[in-house]
């Protein structure tokens, strides 16, 4: 069976360089002085943040006092937290849930309303406050977990909620992913200051040396023989991003059991094409106008590392301006520094992308 798996959002069979992180965040999510309990996790479309979250959570999961609650960016955040939490009770601890004021549980669903005067009010903020308390009183811990997340009023309202929880000593933990640019908009965010003590866990570029002895690995436990050239040259064609090492190691598995140079040469096209299909065409959009110009501008100049001062001067603006994008693509992980004055493209196959879509989109 392939061991190597591309699609998004499942943890693969190989998950490299991150055991090492995912059990730092376990460990810290059952200390509660530990910064962990509020924990942000950025990468680059296809860095493996999904799938770090999703190996985190089943970890938790497996532990008897912790209930986790996953939620999704679309999804009503507050009330889907009181139906998973409920939903993940013990018998007995229902039973207790059942006695908090202006809540309704049955077959049908969940009602969550308050009697005050004769009238009824939703305030599902007061209604999660006391089921955490109830829980947090039975030594039960809940973590919650939101994927991809961006800064929008529910999100800023849903966090604010939380910190509350958290002020309150309640057993809650927070883990949320997204991209460097959502994950720094919400650290700004002038109410949401707290967020800049959180842990933070920046999924960066694989370890090269790690990536070719996990292909040898694989390859050689799968009754596959590979040569050193085409391990050296399936290292070079991921640049350690993640996706491009699962993506790569299936369609090179797929295709034959002696694997030599020309074996991994033969699926270039199929993998630079699912590449600009699934991740850089999402990623290239996403880029501000400037953005683009500056990776356009780099896409255009020989070798593989770029002077930043020749870019400037192609984009025919001055330093401190160049200097604000570099930072700005730097921080989004499309660029990386090379040595000092430098950049190349921190993604494989990246350049010759930009300079397709330009003449092709």
């Amino acid at each position: 069976m392939n061991p190597f798996n591309p699609s998004f959002g499942k943890v693969p069979p190989i998950f490299l360089d991150r055991d090492q992180q995912v059990a730092q965040v376990v460990e810290g999510l059952q200390n509660i002085n530990s910064p962990f309990q509020t924990t942000l996790i950025y990468g680059i479309r296809g860095a493996g943040k999904t799938s770090f979250l999703t190996d985190v959570s089943k970890q938790i999961k497996q532990k008897d006092d912790w209930i986790v609650v996953n939620l999704a960016m679309d999804g009503e955040l507050i009330s889907t937290s009181i139906a998973s939490i409920y939903d993940q009770a013990t018998s007995s601890l229902k039973k207790i849930l059942d006695q908090i004021v202006g809540i309704e549980f049955s077959v049908f669903g969940i009602q969550t309303t308050i009697n005050t005067g004769g009238k009824t009010h939703v305030d599902e903020k007061i209604i999660l406050e006391n089921m955490l308390r109830q829980v947090t009183k039975q030594g039960l811990h809940v973590l919650i977990t939101l994927d991809e997340v961006r800064s929008t009023e529910a999100v800023r309202k849903f966090i604010l909620i939380y910190q509350i929880l958290s002020r309150e000593e309640l057993n809650v933990s927070l883990i949320m992913t997204g991209l460097p640019n959502h994950v720094s908009e919400l650290q700004n965010d002038d109410v949401l200051t707290f967020l800049l003590r959180s842990a933070r866990v920046n999924l960066s570029p694989l370890d090269a040396l790690t990536v070719r002895y996990s292909y040898q690995k694989a390859f050689i436990e799968g009754g596959k023989s590979i040569d050193d050239d085409a391990l050296e040259l399936m290292t070079k064609l991921t640049v350690g991003y993640a996706y491009a090492f699962q993506l790569l190691g299936y369609l090179v598995w797929e295709t034959s059991d002696q694997i030599d140079i020309s074996t991994v040469q033969s699926v270039v096209p199929q993998y630079q094409m699912d590449l600009t299909r699934n991740v850089y065409l999402k990623i290239y959009q996403s880029l501000s106008p400037t953005d683009q110009l500056f990776v356009q501008t780099m896409a255009q100049m020989d070798g593989d590392q770029f002077s930043v001062g020749e870019i400037g001067q192609r984009m025919q603006k001055p330093k401190n301006y160049v200097s604000m994008y570099r930072r700005r693509l730097l921080d989004d992980q499309i660029i990386t520094s090379s040595q000092h004055g430098y950049v190349r493209f921190a993604l494989p196959l990246f350049k010759q992308f930009v300079n397709d879509y330009q003449e092709y989109y």
